[in-house]
């Protein structure tokens, strides 16, 4: 047999069927269709020699902002190879996939965005500006959902069930659940985040959700646990060690354990820095902010200029706007969500503007395999691909999406999203003051069967990324 694309000799690791060991893979039409169970090889139209190397299913980033050319570019050279917009999401959601049908470099995707659908719901703004947000490349930093004051009032009766019937309509379209971020909208009380998680519950997704951000210990977990219990529907948590950064984390992940054992479906990710990054203008900054973070302006890097902000110069920063790093989240933190089982990554990461972001949108998952499975020893390799892996494929599946359970594995019959690298060397490079750095290590990465990495370099003019779509129902086809 004569593959399009032949790996011959690497070390395979597929997390579902906890396969560690040498063998080789023959990709033919876009799929897996052979993988040997020794060191045979194979023959192909391109034969690759992969010894030494690891055979890994491509990395899933459930976390996404950066949903543009250049955002792909970086991702696909830090093994990404599906790239989904779970937090904020988008709406109306046909809008996100029709503007990056035929143009992306990986696979893409969003939930059905509760910020963007809570404005459409009202008369303040047109149809138009809501549907450019859902276009936009990044959903949460260029576009008015998280900056204006256009969401930042109670909603009617009618504005309220008009919300939750787009809800549902985002779903029925394909939106991959329901994103939420809490925090940048001051005014949706309990009930409006209640019946939020009752149409997740009613729809069998899961939501996404960005807490309040109030920091009163846990009293914003309490909310997120209180609501999945009392409807059953199943919760992502982001960014879990950003969003407790001054609260007792060891015994939330107490408390999400026992929810757990009792029959509740309770994730969460993570990004491996000790800074986040967001908005200087949006809600997180609402007054009081500094004793809520326990920071000072001192923590917070204004990031189009590279300094750390004063009091003197605060009201000037947040009025003029833009994205700043917020140096915050406990180093301790990060090794304890890093370890819990029910943890994923997640990159968080932010588009580019003149070479600036967040270094996560760049080297969030080298990061985690070079600094924390192979220098720290906090976990092993299997169980990092696994976080970036099967993990998300599985989560992003029982939101309703049947096609992401041929995502996250080495096998045959499955997409050929695949992530080769060198376990030796595999390491990011982008930093807080350079985070415009591909990361090392990478030799290659399919999507779909087409190469956008070879040979550790990136490959121009590519664009085999596929939409990743709910099934229309929010019932998992598992």
């Amino acid at each position: 047999m004569i593959y399009d694309v032949a790996l011959n000799c690497g070390r395979i690791i597929d997390p579902e069927t906890k396969r560690d060991s040498v063998g080789s893979v023959g990709i033919l039409g876009g799929k897996i269709a052979r993988v040997t169970k020794d060191g045979e090889t194979l023959e192909g139209k391109e034969v690759f020699d992969c010894t030494g190397l690891v055979i890994s299913p491509g990395f899933i980033d459930t976390h996404a902002h950066g949903q543009d050319p250049v955002s792909a570019m970086y991702q696909a050279c830090d093994g990404v190879t599906t790239s989904l917009e779970l937090e904020f999401g988008a709406w109306p959601v046909p809008e996100f996939y029709e503007s990056r049908d035929g143009k992306a470099v990986i696979n893409y995707g969003c939930s059905v965005g509760h910020i963007p659908a809570r404005i459409a719901s009202t008369d303040r703004v047109g149809d138009k500006a809501v549907s450019a947000c859902s276009a936009s490349p990044h959903l949460l930093g260029q576009c008015f959902c998280t900056t204006s004051g256009t969401h930042q009032y109670k909603l009617t009766k009618a504005q309220y069930e008009t919300l939750l019937e787009k809800l549902t309509q985002g779903i029925h379209e394909g939106g991959l659940g329901i994103g939420m971020g809490i925090a940048y909208v001051e005014e949706c009380d309990h009930e409006e985040v209640y019946r939020v998680f009752e149409k997740c519950a009613e729809h069998d997704t899961v939501l996404f959700i960005h807490h309040r951000g109030e920091m009163h210990d846990l009293s914003d977990s309490h909310e997120l646990i209180a609501d999945c219990a009392a409807t059953g529907a199943k919760l992502q948590i982001c960014h879990i060690t950003a969003s407790h950064s001054t609260s007792n984390l060891p015994l939330l992940f107490e408390m999400l354990d026992r929810c757990n054992e009792r029959g509740l479906d309770i994730t969460a990710e993570q990004y491996p820095y000790t800074a986040g990054m967001t908005r200087i203008d949006s809600g997180v900054f609402k007054e009081g902010w500094d004793k809520r973070l326990n920071i000072t302006p001192a923590d917070i890097e204004y990031t189009e200029t590279g300094e750390r902000l004063t009091w003197e110069n605060w009201d000037e920063h947040q009025k003029k706007g833009g994205i700043v790093l917020v140096h915050s989240n406990p180093a301790k933190y990060i090794d304890l969500a890093m370890q819990h089982p029910r943890v994923m990554i997640a990159s968080d990461g932010i588009p580019f503007v003149d070479g600036k972001s967040h270094p996560r949108s760049a080297g969030c998952f080298t990061r985690v395999l070079g600094l924390y499975a192979r220098e720290r020893g906090l976990l092993s390799l299997q169980t990092a691909i696994d976080k970036m892996t099967l993990m998300p494929a599985n989560r992003i599946a029982s939101a309703g999406c049947s096609g992401m359970l041929k995502k996250g594995r080495i096998q045959e019959e499955m997409d050929a999203d695949i992530t080769i690298f060198d376990p030796t060397t595999v390491i990011d490079r982008a930093t807080f003051a350079e985070p415009a750095q591909k990361s090392s290590g990478i030799h290659y990465v399919l999507v779909n069967g087409t190469f956008v990495v070879k040979n550790g370099e990136f490959q121009d003019g590519i664009t085999p990324g596929c939409p990743v779509r709910g099934d229309g129902t929010g019932k998992p086809s598992v």
